[in-house]
């Protein structure tokens, strides 16, 4: 009970700061994110216990827990790559929702929901950070895009 305390009072300190917009930048996402990291490694272990199919255990401990901890290193260590921050949020978020909210209400599986639907906002906001902080501008777009199709053969 202690630990889903823990759980829930680190995954609403998380969510407020969200609310107050504090992430207006990549280094507060970042923070935020790793936050949110040490809640999800937590729960996934125990949400992997509960009486799920062996298909979505596999899932959970072979493929999420893994990407989320190697997510949470590299968001940690500041080597942001925007591609697996998007497939984590676009596929392997949703599937962990989804097996998650199969479970019958237990003190474990509502944390594990409240923390997965909590990081997904923030990895979108990272994602949407590091488009906008990369986007080529006009000015550096590559000038083979607008030579002209003489060479085409047409």
């Amino acid at each position: 009970m202690k630990k889903y305390l823990c759980s829930v009072a680190a995954v609403a300190a998380i969510a407020g700061a969200l609310a107050l917009g504090a992430c207006s930048s990549i280094p507060n996402v970042q923070q935020q994110f790793v936050s949110a990291c040490g809640v999800v490694n937590a729960d996934l272990p125990l949400i992997a216990q509960l009486p799920v199919a062996q298909a979505d255990r596999d899932f959970i401990t072979k493929t999420l827990l893994p990407a989320n901890e190697a997510l949470c290193t590299s968001v940690a260590n500041a080597k942001l790559n925007a591609t697996d921050l998007k497939t984590f949020h676009d596929q392997l978020l949703p599937a962990a929702v989804a097996i998650v909210n199969a479970l019958p209400p237990t003190p474990t599986q509502q944390a594990a929901m409240l923390a997965l639907v909590t990081i997904g906002p923030i990895v979108q906001q990272l994602v949407d950070s590091l488009i906008v902080v990369v986007a080529p501008t006009p000015a550096s777009a590559p000038a083979a895009a607008s030579a002209p199709l003489a060479a085409s053969g047409a």
